[in-house]
């Protein structure tokens, strides 16, 4: 078919294709594309580029150009002809860390998107105008983080000095001297990079709105993942973003259990501490006020929790967006609160709830669909899974059914639920004597104390066991 076609014709076509990738295996099924290619492929390359990377391609492409050019990353680098503005050529070593750069940035502008303009929608729902305002904040910090991640590492792998030499060395005053010039040096050279980068207030205040985005959203969201029931992962204060596609690929798994932790660029605090302060203190903008919602182009949707009614932003859970939670609610906190007293020191139970929630088949949507449908069937307020609710009543609704919905999956194993300790989980017997964890059941409230205050949201007052008059000894 492709024989009759005029070739305008042809490079349209070849120009109307997605990405990179593409283009370059359909070019090898027919003789006559390829020569329709080789004529125009600086143009064709151009187009698929944009059609790829979106209206952020200048800083897409500036971006990539360092990756593959060995003399951009030498210190005395004249970035003078290598700006957005400038007309990059699109090999094929460029046109794949385009590519991979692209499917990076569609995963942060996803989670952008559900965090801050619709939570229902997994794939990014921002306009043109706010996907390349985004897009091009966050291309010119990875340009920059890797920019001086590299100096700043070789740097500080200089400090030869030993620091517990005599005070009065000369030659270590003088290397300390020296090291702290050039230091300085990088510094100033270092800020007029980032201000070249973001020429104007407005690019400026994007430039940190994205960081902020950064550093409070996406890094804590992807730390959270890494946790597990024993502990919660460490959330560093600030960020080293010298790999956006190891976060991405985080990202990239929100609906399933999380990668491991690894996965994650290695912190160095040293680096971190001389490129943050730029971007935070001497750009000239105030980061405290600056959200990451600047970025949209209009006011912010603000929706109320259909159960308790307090707004939340698009901080809105409804199932089919539970796996959010996964960055929200630990597994550590999940099983303190929902196993409370003693459970989680259970001899015969605590292990097996280790096992299910630090499974790697483990998932939490399942999980929650299991709680909401054991609270419904209870007669549960709020225990709706259609209904978006915020954060705090996600968590109430665990909070309250986590132990029946233990025994609940313990009588669907067809195990013999035992009678209830009088202790229920403040039981501190069962912490040490595996013939009473195992024999009793723990997973009920203490007989010999009142009920405790309503919250949000509870367990129908017939599930609440009433003090009988007589209190056995303390077990």
């Amino acid at each position: 078919m492709d024989q009759n076609l005029p070739i305008d014709v042809l490079d349209y076509i070849l120009s109307s294709i997605l990405d990179l990738r593409t283009l370059c295996s359909t070019v090898q099924v027919s003789k006559r594309l390829n020569t329709v290619y080789k004529a125009r492929q600086r143009s064709l390359r151009a187009a698929v580029a944009r059609n790829e990377v979106g209206p952020a391609l200048p800083a897409a492409l500036r971006l990539a150009r360092y990756d593959t050019d060995a003399q951009m990353v030498w210190q005395d680098f004249n970035w003078q002809g290598f700006t957005e503005d400038s007309d990059y050529e699109i090999d094929w070593a460029l046109a794949q860390e385009l590519s991979a750069n692209a499917e990076a940035m569609c995963e942060f502008e996803s989670l952008y998107s559900q965090m801050f303009k619709d939570c229902r929608n997994k794939t990014s729902q921002l306009t043109v105008s706010e996907s390349r305002k985004f897009a091009r904040a966050l291309y010119r910090l990875g340009l920059y983080f890797k920019r001086w991640s590299n100096d700043w590492e070789s740097h500080l792998d200089e400090r030869v000095w030993d620091e517990d030499d005599d005070p009065e060395d000369e030659d270590d005053d003088g290397e300390k001297r020296e090291w702290e010039e050039t230091a300085k040096s990088m510094r100033e050279d270092q800020l007029i990079f980032l201000k070249s980068t973001a020429s104007t207030d407005e690019e400026r205040r994007e430039l940190c709105a994205a960081f902020v985005f950064l550093r409070d959203h996406a890094f804590p969201w992807a730390y959270t993942t890494f946790g597990t029931t024993y502990a919660t992962n460490y959330i560093p204060d600030s960020i080293q973003f010298n790999d956006m596609r190891a976060l991405a690929r985080v990202l990239s798994r929100r609906e399933h259990h999380s990668y491991p932790g690894s996965q994650l660029p290695f912190e160095n605090s040293d680096v971190t501490a001389e490129l943050v302060p730029p971007i935070v203190n001497r750009l000239g903008i105030d980061v405290t006020t600056i959200e990451p919602t600047l970025l949209l182009d209009g006011p912010t949707r603000n929706d109320p929790c259909d159960h308790c009614g307090e707004l939340s932003g698009q901080k809105l859970f409804t199932e089919s967006n539970w796996y959010l939670l996964y960055g929200y609610i630990s597994l550590r906190e999940i099983c303190s609160t929902g196993f409370k007293g003693n459970l989680m020191r259970n001899l015969a139970e605590a292990s097996r709830i280790n096992i299910y929630f630090n499974a790697q088949a483990f998932s939490l949507p399942a999980f929650l669909r299991e709680i909401f449908d054991g609270a419904a069937a209870r007669g549960v307020a709020g225990a709706d899974k259609n209904l978006l609710l915020c954060l705090k009543c996600v968590q109430g609704v665990v909070e309250a059914q986590a132990m029946n919905w233990w025994l609940d999956r313990k009588r669907a194993e067809g195990q013999t639920i035992g009678d209830d300790c009088w202790y229920g989980y403040e039981c501190r017997t069962q912490t040490h004597k595996a013939g009473h964890a195992g024999r009793l059941n723990h997973f009920c409230l203490n007989k010999g104390k009142p009920g405790p205050p309503a919250p949000t949201v509870l367990l129908p007052s017939s599930h609440v066991p009433h003090p009988p008059a007589n209190q056995p000894p303390l077990p």
